[in-house]
């Protein structure tokens, strides 16, 4: 018998996707009180400061090319598989070409360059970096706040450039300011003309519910944490979607991690050009209107961390998390299954228009869509999804409001006839052995590192994730529904990173270990099948 458990505690490492906790909850950074302190989040150059500059604008340069080309780029990106809101247009000037004559304020010397694209709804600008030296900055300027968004510096840029923060209208203001007197060498690469207004709240669905209108003080909550992206897409164009914060239980500091879906931050994707606006929301249930996304906070990709395009799930780290004036939620996950006929809730930017609740029901898991495996099938009883929805968290509603995965897709949506008002979210628990160290443990992995280093099983399966999906069947459908099989599940949970160490530097026990798992994975694919 002791041998028996000691086999079967070496399986269950092999099928273990993560820590000795399955789980986190929610946890919030409290709200800024402060006047003083909001203002320093939202206006890192005072405004004061800005007015003063924007008095003094140098130079206009107005593309034409897109004027009255709206309709026709919203019919043509219809056929896109993201919510396609703006196309690329290449521009390829430089400071000499862009920038008027320049005025001293202070230390600084300050030139600036307004860039107007005709009938654009919004604006991004991709810029060059790389030349620029120490003491001179970058900064763009939204003009319906106005508000600066920057610095900038040449450590801000990636190898294909920077993109920017997204500003409303069809002008922004390009500055470089410089404490050497000289004209700051910085290049326009192009820049994404959006074709779809943030302020149509009449494009969404009338079934769409305003997520002010629901009462629950827990929903309220993980509302905040819940962020619209704005993704380059290639060749300048730009694409919504929806991610949210998620939660190190383990750690007291708010590490800044980010999950949506693979499909709206592919693994090939540069962290830096995603930009997440936080809190844009109606004012109340009664009023859908939302306020300018000027105003609203907003944070910066830096690092991908991991990206499963099997799974459909990507997990980023941001720059800085503004918790604003309402707190901002890390949202907490479980990696366990979803049961049938539970009750979910997804919370949601649909077609580019502000918050919205869906209310349903988990139909079925463990499907594929779209190649995408292991997806959870949910019906929605009450609201819908849209474009720019996708990469929204699947929330359990019965577990404390936890992640058990992201918005892969569906079919259009009815308000008249919700029969068909299905859709199919990822499996964080299939993703979780990639992500595990970030979510738990004290000590995230390096940069660059194996995100799966405590994981046993990714170690001895790393060229074979058949065997690992099998191993976590049998966890799942086994051994963790018997009180002795979740005992023996928690004892050795802690052993993984031992065992992971011995696999990874002794090919002899790697081999010992895939010889030993194997009968069991064997064993996890006939109840998975």
């Amino acid at each position: 018998m002791r041998n028996l458990l000691i086999i079967l505690g070496l399986a269950v490492l092999a099928v273990q996707a993560g820590s000795a906790q399955d789980y986190a909850d929610m946890v919030v950074a409290p709200a800024v009180t402060s006047k003083a302190e909001l203002e320093a989040q939202l206006n890192p150059l005072p405004k004061s400061t800005l007015a003063k500059y924007m008095e003094r604008i140098g130079r206009t340069n107005t593309y034409a090319e897109m004027e009255g080309q709206n309709a026709f780029l919203q019919q043509y990106a219809e056929a896109e598989k993201n919510f396609m809101v703006g196309a690329g247009y290449p521009v390829d000037q430089g400071s000499e070409d862009l920038f008027g004559e320049g005025f001293v304020d202070g230390a600084y010397t300050v030139h600036q360059a307004a860039i107007t694209s005709i009938d654009a709804y919004a604006l991004r600008l991709h810029v060059d970096l790389s030349q620029l030296q120490d003491g001179e900055e970058v900064w763009v300027v939204d003009l319906t706040g106005p508000r600066a968004f920057g610095p900038f510096t040449a450590a801000d840029n990636t190898d294909d450039g920077r993109w920017l923060p997204t500003t409303e209208g069809e002008s922004c203001v390009l500055m470089v300011r410089s404490a050497t007197g000289s004209l700051p060498e910085v290049r326009l690469i192009e820049f994404s003309h959006f074709f779809r207004s943030f302020e149509q709240t009449l494009k969404a669905l009338s079934c769409n519910n305003n997520i002010n209108c629901d009462s629950t003080t827990a929903v309220q909550t993980a509302s905040t944490g819940v962020g619209m992206i704005v993704i380059p897409s290639g060749s300048g164009d730009s694409a919504l979607c929806t991610g949210s914060l998620i939660n190190n239980a383990d750690t007291a500091a708010l590490e800044p991690y980010f999950l949506t879906s693979a499909h709206c931050v592919p693994e090939t994707a540069s962290a830096s050009g995603v930009d997440i606006v936080w809190d844009w929301r109606s004012t109340s249930c009664a009023n859908y209107t939302p306020p300018s996304l000027s105003g609203m906070p907003r944070s910066n990709g830096v690092k991908m961390l991991a990206s499963s395009g099997t799974y459909d799930l990507t997990l980023m780290q941001l720059d800085t998390v503004p918790s604003g004036t309402n707190g901002r939620a890390y949202l907490g996950w479980d990696v366990r299954d979803p049961i049938v006929n539970e009750p979910i809730i997804a919370i949601h930017f649909p077609a580019g228009t502000a918050q919205r609740i869906s209310y349903g029901t988990v139909v079925s898991i463990d499907q594929t869509f779209d190649s995408y495996q292991n997806e959870t099938k949910v019906h929605w009883d009450d609201g819908v999804t849209e474009g720019g929805s996708s990469g929204s968290p699947l929330l359990f509603v019965n577990s404390s409001y936890r992640i058990t995965g992201t918005l892969s897709g569906g079919p259009t949506h009815s308000c008249s006839n919700t029969t068909g008002n299905v859709d199919w979210y990822t499996s964080l628990r299939d993703f979780y052995s990639q992500i595990q160290d970030y979510l738990t443990g004290t000590t995230p992995p390096d940069p660059g590192s194996d995100p799966s280093t405590g994981c046993a099983a990714a170690k001895a399966f790393v060229d074979n994730p058949q065997v690992l999906q099998d191993l976590r069947a049998l966890r799942d459908e086994a051994l963790v529904k018997t009180s002795w099989g979740k005992s023996l599940v928690d004892a050795y949970y802690a052993n993984s990173p031992k065992v992971a160490t011995a696999v990874d530097e002794s090919p002899s026990a790697r081999t010992a270990f895939r010889l030993m798992a194997a009968p069991f994975a064997a064993l996890g694919g006939l109840l998975s099948r």
